[in-house]
């Protein structure tokens, strides 16, 4: 399955995918910051969505749920069915870009790592990402009262997506410069 997937990936990690994933990441974040954010403001006094802010923490959760009416769970529930298809489209678009430069590298490093799953890495901010989602539903669906079990993993989860995405964002950088790199030196080398 793994390898199907990586395969599938490889096939299709070309710009114009890469371009499209892009823009259906960038139309997300659009829709989060244009047309859902500014609502929910409105029907919270001016909180943001839990999920778009940094960081969150249990006191933070504490202070904020009371604001949440019927109103602001009813855009909430929106802004959650966005926040479910933007880790995928972000994932893919990542696991696509780096498909593309692995495929542009042709470094035999890179094509292994690429076979053993490397492919499937930008996926994980998006599992805790999904797992954070059902946390946050819950609290925001639950209270009152505020279940702290759930708050406290909700938080952690958080916690885990940052840190996923920062080893994403350093190893996109990283075969980036790999796959332009070798690129331009097979170039300068005429082959």
């Amino acid at each position: 399955m793994m390898r199907a997937i990586t395969d599938w990936l490889r096939a299709h990690g070309r710009f114009t995918w890469v371009v499209a994933t892009f823009a259906g990441t960038a139309a997300c974040i659009w829709i989060f910051n244009v047309v859902i954010t500014p609502p929910f403001e409105a029907a919270t006094s001016g909180y943001r969505p839990i999920d778009l802010q940094f960081p969150i923490t249990v006191d933070l959760l504490q202070e904020q749920l009371p604001a949440y009416g019927p109103d602001s769970r009813r855009i909430y529930v929106w802004f959650q069915v966005v926040d479910f298809i933007f880790p995928a489209l972000a994932g893919l678009f990542t696991a696509l870009l780096w498909a593309w430069m692995v495929n542009l590298a042709g470094l035999a490093i890179l094509d292994r790592l690429a076979g053993a799953g490397l492919l499937l890495v930008p996926f994980v901010p998006a599992v805790f990402d999904w797992l954070e989602n059902v946390g946050f539903l819950i609290l925001v669906f639950a209270y009152p009262p505020l279940p702290m079990g759930v708050a406290e993993i909700s938080v952690v989860l958080r916690e885990i997506k940052l840190i996923a995405m920062t080893v994403n964002g350093t190893l996109t950088g990283l075969i980036v410069v790999l796959a332009l790199g070798s690129a331009g030196i097979r170039r300068l080398r005429g082959g």
